[in-house]
């Protein structure tokens, strides 16, 4: 991936629901977004989209189940800082896009121009 090449705003990092980050002690999604946040020089933000409702884990549901648990769970906090901007949304694992796509339309809902996905692993 060029520097040039890419063509975003800023970063955003899927969200843990709180209390699951505090006991983990870090949200991976966010330490991958801090690394490209340094490397593209681009600003990431990590507290405007919120996890607001604590799920089951996702591991062992079907991909139905999956965007049904993740209905409804994140929020924006603040969408004057993604009115009209690219964002880069950063997820550890892709298994089906039922968190990431869950994500992706509470960003364009507030305002932002465009989501790109981009994870880790598959």
């Amino acid at each position: 991936m060029k520097k040039e090449n890419i063509k975003f705003d800023l970063i955003i990092p899927v969200p843990l629901y709180w209390k699951k980050e505090f006991i983990r002690g870090f949200n991976q999604s966010a330490l991958i977004g801090n690394y490209l946040s340094k490397k593209l020089n681009k600003k990431m933000y990590q507290n405007i989209l919120i996890k607001s409702k604590n799920t089951i884990s996702q591991t062992e549901l079907s991909e139905n189940e999956r965007k049904e648990n993740v209905k409804g769970s994140f929020k924006l906090k603040n969408s004057g800082i993604i009115k009209d901007k690219i964002i880069l949304l950063i997820d550890d694992v892709y298994t089906t896009g039922a968190t990431t796509e869950e994500c992706k339309k509470v960003l364009l809902k507030n305002g932002c121009k465009k989501v790109i996905i981009t994870t880790l692993a598959k």
